[in-house]
């Protein structure tokens, strides 16, 4: 009985736009969320999952780190107008109100080599304006993320939703990019 009741709370979340899924990687909290197919706007801040959207967003999956089909799971660290600076570290900067100067987000180190020590690819260097219609993902539950630090900016139309964690354990220490 009880896996019929899932099955038919499965088709009635789907029906309404809404899929379950779990997260496996320590990029953010592991565990289980609901994907909401129908807000597909990105806010700073807000959880979004999406596809591998260039060659350097592929390399995850070639890598081994996600599944074939899966989405990426990161929180939006930066919209249109923000300014993200990626050298031996990354940081963002937000503007705030004319006359006022901007707020700064220190997001993490970049790293040359994953832990086996192969290249990682980097699609930004230095400080780029975030365009219209883009963001700048973060995986902000591991400090070696495999995010917008190595594959730049995400087409907001490529967002395949709006991301809300169901349940939720802690990080593993040392874990590797994803």
């Amino acid at each position: 009985m009880a896996p019929a009741l899932g099955w038919a709370s499965a088709r009635i979340l789907s029906a309404f736009g809404f899929t379950v899924i779990a997260n496996l990687s320590p990029s953010v909290a592991q565990g289980m969320y609901l994907l909401d197919r129908n807000v597909r706007s990105a806010e700073r801040g807000q959880l979004v999952a999406f596809p591998p959207h260039n060659a350097a967003a592929r390399y995850g999956f070639e890598r081994g780190w996600m599944k074939p089909g899966s989405l990426y799971i990161k929180r939006v660290g930066a919209v249109a107008g923000d300014t993200v600076c990626v050298n031996v570290e990354v940081t963002i900067a937000t503007p705030t109100t004319p006359g006022h100067p901007a707020t700064f987000t220190r997001v993490g180190a970049v790293s040359a080599t994953d832990h086996t020590g192969v290249p990682l690819p980097h699609a930004l260097q230095g400080c780029n304006r975030v365009t219209a219609g883009h963001i700048f993902p973060v995986g902000d539950g591991l400090a070696n993320s495999y995010d917008g630090r190595y594959y730049g900016f995400v087409p907001v139309t490529l967002i395949a939703g709006r991301i809300t964690p169901i349940w939720t354990q802690a990080q593993p220490d040392g874990a590797d990019h994803e």
